[in-house]
C-alpha cells in the first residue's frame, strides 16, 4: 500500500490521533470505521456493506455515504444491508426485505420501505413519554389546500425535556397518499442539518413542494431512532387536499416549460394562450 492510499485511509477514518494505539483498544464505532475506509479504498470488486452507515457522528455517516455514491456510479456493484431507508431509496436500485431470515419481497426499493413501514419492525405503540417530546400541533401556515405543484408551509411546535444527549435520534416528517395509503416522501433532520430539539419548547418551519398528482394527503410529523430502527413519538397526522393546477401523466409534478425555437406558424399554448412559452 502506497503512503499516499494509508493516509487517505487514516483521514477518513478519523483515527490520526490513534496511530500510536494498538488496534485491539479500538471501540467498535472506531474499528468499523477503520474498515469501511479501507474497504473503500482498496477499489473492491465488489463492496459488501453491513450497517455501517449506522456508526459513528453525522458527519462520518454523510462521508461514508457520499464515497459509497461515488463507488456506485463508477460501476463497482455495492450490497448495502441496512435499516436506514433514506439511503436504500437514495442509493439503490433493487431491494430485498427480510423479516427474520425470510424474504418478504424483493423489488423496487419504495415498495419494500412501503412494506417495511407499513408490515415490519417499526413500533407504532410510541408514545410521548418514551421520548421527552410532544408534539403539539402540526398546522399548515397558510392553507391546508394547495395547488399541484406549489409549496406548502408547514409548522411544527412541541415541547421537549431530554436529559441526556441522543446522537441516533432525529426529527422527521412524512408525507402520505391517503388513497394509495403509502408514503410518497419521508425526510430527516440528519438529511437536512436539523438538530432534535432537547429543552423547552420548539417550533420548526418546512417548506414542501407538493409536485404530486390532485388528491388527499396526509402529513405527520415524528422522532426517528436510527440506531433501534422505530419511530419514538408521532404527532397526529394532518389532512392536506392537492388541487390539480395543470394536468400531467404518471406521479409526479415537474413544472416543465416549454419554448418553442422556431416554428412556421404560432402554435396554441396551454389555456388558448399564444406565445413563446408555457407550462404543464
Amino acid at each position: 500500500m502506497s503512503t499516499s492510499k494509508f493516509d487517505e485511509i487514516v483521514a477518513f477514518a478519523g483515527v490520526e490521533e490513534f496511530l500510536d494505539t494498538p488496534v485491539k483498544r479500538y471501540s467498535s464505532g472506531m474499528n468499523a470505521r477503520l474498515g469501511f475506509a479501507i474497504a473503500a479504498h482498496l477499489e473492491p470488486e465488489i463492496l459488501i456493506i453491513d450497517e455501517v452507515l449506522a456508526v459513528g457522528d453525522a458527519a462520518f455517516q454523510h462521508k461514508a455515504f457520499g464515497r459509497i455514491k461515488q463507488m456506485a456510479r463508477a460501476g463497482a456493484p455495492v450490497v448495502l444491508v441496512s435499516h436506514q431507508l433514506d439511503r436504500i431509496a437514495e442509493l439503490c436500485t433493487k431491494a430485498i426485505l427480510l423479516d427474520r431470515g425470510t424474504v418478504r419481497m424483493a423489488g423496487k426499493p419504495l415498495d419494500a420501505i412501503n412494506l417495511y413501514l407499513h408490515g415490519v419492525g417499526i413500533d407504532r405503540t410510541a408514545h410521548a413519554g418514551d421520548a421527552g417530546i410532544h408534539f403539539t400541533q402540526v398546522v399548515p401556515i397558510d392553507n391546508q389546500t394547495v395547488l399541484s405543484g406549489e409549496t406548502l408551509t408547514v409548522l411544527v411546535t412541541g415541547t421537549a425535556a431530554i436529559t441526556e444527549p441522543r446522537p441516533n435520534w432525529t426529527p422527521a416528517l412524512r408525507v402520505r397518499d391517503v388513497a394509495a395509503r403509502n408514503d410518497v416522501y419521508c425526510v430527516t433532520g440528519f438529511q437536512r442539518g436539523v438538530a432534535l430539539p432537547t429543552d423547552g419548547e420548539f417550533e420548526y418551519e418546512l417548506a414542501l413542494q407538493m409536485n404530486v398528482q390532485p388528491g388527499r394527503y396526509e402529513i405527520q410529523a415524528f422522532v426517528w431512532d436510527a440506531e433501534e430502527n422505530r419511530e419514538i413519538v408521532h404527532s397526529d397526522l394532518v389532512p392536506v387536499q392537492v388541487l390539480e393546477r395543470l394536468p400531467f401523466y404518471n406521479q409526479v409534478q415537474l413544472n416543465s416549460q416549454w419554448r418553442i425555437q422556431k416554428s412556421a406558424t404560432p402554435t396554441p399554448m396551454s389555456g388558448g394562450s399564444r406565445g413563446t412559452m408555457g407550462k404543464s
